[in-house]
C-alpha cells in the first residue's frame, strides 16, 4: 500500500501525518498545512483505543474536542477558541458518570462549577471569576444535604 503521507514541502509538514509507537501502532493522525495543523486530528493510547480527537484551524485547538479513558468511556468534552477552552465542559469518570461540570471563558474557569460524588449526587458546586473561586461555595453530604458552606473573595477563603 503506497499511503502519501509524512510528506515535508519547503521544510513544513504537509498534508496527511501518522505518527507511531515505537511498537508500530499508530498514536496520533492528521494533517498539516503549511507546518500547521488542520483539520481532525486523532491521538491514541498504545491498546489502540482514541485517547483524543478534535480540530485545528491554522495550528489552533478549534470547536469540540473530546478526550477518553484509557477504556474508551468519554473523558471529558468542550469547546476550544483558538486553543483556549470556552463555554461549557463536561468531565466523566470512568463509568460515565459525570464527574464535573462548568464553563470556561478564554481558558479559565468561569461561572458556576458542580462536582460530584460516583454515585451522580452534587458533592460541592462554587463560582469561578477568571480561574480563581469566587462567591459562596456549598459543600455536601453524600445525602444532598449542605454540610457546609465557604466564601470566598478572590480565591481567599473568608473568615
Amino acid at each position: 500500500m503506497n499511503e502519501n503521507i509524512n510528506k515535508i514541502l519547503n521544510d513544513l509538514e504537509e498534508g496527511m501525518w501518522k505518527y507511531y509507537y515505537e511498537d508500530g501502532k499508530i498514536s496520533s493522525t492528521g494533517e498539516y498545512v503549511k507546518g500547521k495543523e488542520n483539520g481532525l486530528w486523532k491521538y491514541y493510547y498504545e491498546n489502540g483505543n482514541v485517547s483524543l480527537e478534535g480540530n485545528y484551524v491554522d495550528g489552533e485547538q478549534q470547536g469540540e474536542w473530546q478526550h477518553y479513558h484509557e477504556n474508551g468511556s468519554l473523558f471529558f468534552r468542550g469547546n476550544y477558541i483558538d486553543s483556549k477552552e470556552t463555554g461549557p465542559w463536561e468531565y466523566y469518570n470512568e463509568d460515565g458518570k459525570v464527574d464535573s461540570k462548568g464553563s470556561f471563558f478564554k481558558g479559565e474557569q468561569d461561572g458556576l462549577w458542580e462536582y460530584y460524588y460516583e454515585d451522580g449526587s452534587i458533592e460541592y458546586r462554587g463560582n469561578y471569576k477568571k480561574g480563581i473561586s469566587d462567591g459562596v461555595w456549598e459543600y455536601y453530604d453524600k445525602n444532598g444535604e449542605i454540610e457546609y458552606k465557604r466564601v470566598y473573595i478572590n480565591g481567599i477563603e473568608q473568615m
